[in-house]
């Protein structure tokens, strides 16, 4: 008995190596809220009456690594690639529009709908500091600048 109290207690005293740095992999679904307010782009005329607001979604990936500076504070930075653009869609309904029906000329309202479909993709780079609170949970504080690789890709259809 003894002896399996002293083997024991030997084993308290060693402490498991800790690696220098993590390395991590992360991916996200995004989905995002765009607010407009413009009626047409330059180089893209169109009879729209108003692009507002739309959502759309996206994806993001990238890999991160972490230092652990002390046991209560952790650098990690985040490199990744993400999309986050969204379509807009405005229908508009067009009063006493002239057809021929039947081989008769009549009017008729019609609806017809106001498209520009925005591509937005970014490069991003997000340092993070991470401090230690209540046991294991952590509060991270940093800045996620992000380069715009295709700020808009427009696709007007009416």
């Amino acid at each position: 008995m003894i002896v399996s109290i002293g083997l024991s207690q030997e084993s308290q005293d060693i402490k498991p190596r800790e690696p220098l740095y993590y390395l991590g992999l992360y991916g996200a679904y995004n989905r995002t809220i765009h607010t407009a307010d413009f009626r047409e782009l330059p180089g893209f005329p169109n009879c729209c009456p108003k692009f507002a607001t739309t959502t759309g979604s996206g994806v993001s990936f990238g890999g991160l690594i972490e230092f652990e500076l002390t046991p209560f504070i952790k650098l990690q930075t985040r490199v990744g690639f993400g999309t986050f653009g969204a379509d807009f869609s405005v229908p508009e309904t067009i009063g006493n529009t002239p057809i021929t029906q039947n081989g008769r000329d009549t009017t008729t309202p019609i609806t017809v709908a106001h498209f520009l479909g925005s591509t937005i993709n970014a490069v991003s780079i997000e340092p993070t500091v991470a401090l230690k609170f209540l046991g294991g949970l952590y509060s991270r504080v940093g800045l996620m600048p992000d380069i715009y690789l295709q700020v808009i890709s427009c696709n007007v259809k009416r």
